[in-house]
């Protein structure tokens, strides 16, 4: 299957992106998501629940990431896209891209080159067991700098 990402930052901005994005809503992929998606809009309202990303991995996803804000661009109800998305025109959706890029080209640090990271940086930790601080020796974990300390849970 080709790959649909999109390619650069903030493209739900563009028109043309957003209709190439609705088109893919019924692809395999994704298509169990969009019909959970309508359940949804038929409770709570058409205007309050987006469309998951199609260009995104969809029911292959190898993480899942759950957002309970998924950021101010995310509803065309506020002005946006109409998709939870990575692409969107927002911080949130900034933030999420630079965290998704990371995740997946990274296979992780080991604890004894953990970076000295500003606070509030998340990365994968190959050998760190999940404790607070982080400490080598496990199978992996997901660290977080918090209080300029890496946390592993």
């Amino acid at each position: 299957m080709p790959n649909l990402a999109s390619q650069n930052p903030r493209s739900n901005s563009v028109a043309s992106e957003l209709r190439r994005k609705r088109g893919l809503l019924r692809i395999r992929r994704i298509a169990k998501l969009t019909a959970f998606v309508r359940a949804l809009r038929r409770s709570h309202g058409a205007d309050r629940v987006p469309d998951f990303d199609p260009t995104e991995a969809g029911t292959n996803a190898r993480i899942l990431i759950l957002l309970e804000a998924p950021g101010p661009r995310a509803t065309k109800a506020r002005g946006g896209s109409g998709f939870v998305s990575a692409d969107n025109n927002d911080g949130t959706a900034g933030n999420l891209r630079d965290f998704v890029t990371r995740a997946y080209r990274s296979s992780g640090y080991a604890f004894a080159s953990l970076p000295a990271s500003t606070n509030g940086t998340f990365l994968y930790c190959s050998d760190c067991t999940i404790a607070s601080p982080c400490a080598s020796g496990g199978t992996g974990a997901l660290a977080k700098r918090l209080n300029s300390v890496w946390v592993c849970n």
